[in-house]
């Protein structure tokens, strides 16, 4: 804005020749012609700037809130930009699985001259079955290995929670980090303003941290749970992977290569299950 030359400012009298100097003093004259309330009842920000110009005032004002504004969304930016950068990285090798995955289906088909037709046998239709709760199951355990992972992260960065869907997580977790965040600015807010041993910049350093904690207990009771809830999920998939083999079994030699046909296209499915979710998020990103 200018400020460093500005006879209200850096270049009042008497002047300083030396243009760090004349910075340092627009800044601290800056400061002082800045007030900053914040309506309690409403995330509404009044700001004003006090000069011996209103057009100049209300150009400087404007100027903050700008940079205020700019700030945060580079911030945000930032953060998307990686998470997506890191998702986009795995798509590649995921499509790539998915159709790898459909070429050995069509070949074969071809191979064993294979049709889909209708009327299949009970015990196929259950192995089709058990194979498919197995894939649902599969799949809700990449899901939730995937949340734990990305937890972990959160724990040591809160900032990746940025981009961390509200579906996946638990009220708790979204009220602080929301606390957490609002926490940080303020903090960030009063660095700007005062020196580092400022009172307020201590207590508002200290709310960081005590939000911090009961966000990092969420994060880890939240993954613990998740846990257990995927070795549960195991268990239950051993047990189906068990029944599968005993309904392999019961099949006569000539349904073998049908059984085969299912375990591709099951398998499949779970590639494509998992490729699409990745898809999502990252066009949700």
């Amino acid at each position: 804005e200018g400020l460093v030359d500005d006879p209200e400012f850096g270049a009042a009298h008497p002047y300083e020749a030396d243009a760090q100097k004349r910075a340092q003093r627009a800044l601290e004259t800056l400061q002082r012609s800045i007030a900053a309330e914040l309506n309690k009842a409403s995330f509404v920000i009044d700001l004003s700037v006090t000069t011996g110009d209103a057009a100049k005032a209300a150009r400087i004002a404007n100027a903050i809130a700008n940079t205020y504004i700019q700030t945060r969304v580079e911030m945000n930016t930032g953060v998307l930009r990686q998470a997506t950068t890191d998702l986009s990285a795995q798509l590649a090798s995921l499509e790539k699985t998915v159709e790898d995955g459909d070429r050995a289906i069509q070949a074969y088909k071809a191979e064993h001259n294979l049709v889909d037709v209708g009327g299949r046998p009970p015990v196929e239709q259950q192995i089709t079955e058990t194979s498919t709760e197995i894939s649902r199951i599969s799949a809700s355990i990449a899901e939730s290995e995937a949340l734990i992972a990305e937890l972990a992260l959160a724990r040591s960065n809160p900032e990746r929670l940025r981009v961390t869907p509200d579906a996946s997580l638990t009220p708790a977790i979204i009220e602080l980090r929301t606390r957490y965040h609002t926490a940080q600015e303020q903090q960030s807010v009063l660095q700007a303003s005062f020196g580092d041993r400022h009172p307020s910049l201590l207590n508002a350093k200290a709310r960081t941290r005590a939000v911090g904690a009961l966000l990092d207990r969420q994060l880890k009771d939240f993954s613990t749970s998740l846990s257990r809830n995927g070795e549960r999920l195991k268990s239950q998939r051993a047990l189906l992977n068990k029944n599968l083999a005993t309904l392999k079994a019961s099949l006569n030699e000539a349904d073998q290569s049908m059984v085969r046909l299912r375990e591709l296209e099951r398998k499949l499915a779970s590639d494509r299950a998992v490729y699409e979710s990745f898809l999502l998020r990252t066009r949700q990103l």
